[in-house]
């Protein structure tokens, strides 16, 4: 309590007569709390301090994000849309593996769920799995696939 009351004044009962004006002033006012602005449900501060926050104690290089969502959301994930984009810019829109690659990248390296994926895509999540359980089997044996791969992940600045 005395570190409280110190925030409105060194000598106590001042600083009683102070805090009891301060709650007073607010009583019954309809205020926000800050807990609302927490960012990633552990970060509260602004866009700045969140950025430095990433940059210097977040070593996403070396952390395993997919099962930590405070990790994925500081991270930032693409948009679905942008790992299409990032796709399109690399494969041919025609292309069977167009869709394959647009769902791989989004589980494998966006971190989005299945069900989400499949939504966006008009199908149930585990076509997405199987899709993507056979295109991972693919890449590991064909190079000009797995290159294309690279360089969407390079596109989308996201971890392999």
């Amino acid at each position: 309590m005395e570190t409280l009351l110190g925030y409105f004044n060194k000598d106590i009962k001042e600083a009683q007569k102070n805090y009891k004006k301060f709650v007073e002033k607010v009583l019954g006012k309809d205020m926000s709390s800050p807990l609302d602005e927490v960012f990633g449900g552990a970060f509260l501060g602004s866009e700045k301090f969140i950025g430095w926050v990433k940059e210097e104690w977040i070593g996403f290089k070396n952390a395993d994000i997919r099962n930590i969502p405070v990790l994925k959301k500081l991270r930032g994930a693409p948009s679905l849309e942008q790992v299409e984009r990032a796709v399109r810019s690399v494969i041919n829109k025609n292309d069977p593996l167009y869709k394959k690659l647009c769902l791989y990248v989004s589980q494998h390296h966006g971190g989005y769920r299945l069900k989400d994926i499949g939504f966006h895509n008009d199908m149930r999540g585990s076509a997405v799995s199987q899709s993507n359980r056979r295109l991972k089997e693919k890449i590991k044996h064909d190079k000009k696939l797995k290159r294309r791969l690279k360089d969407i992940i390079e596109m989308l600045n996201v971890e392999t």
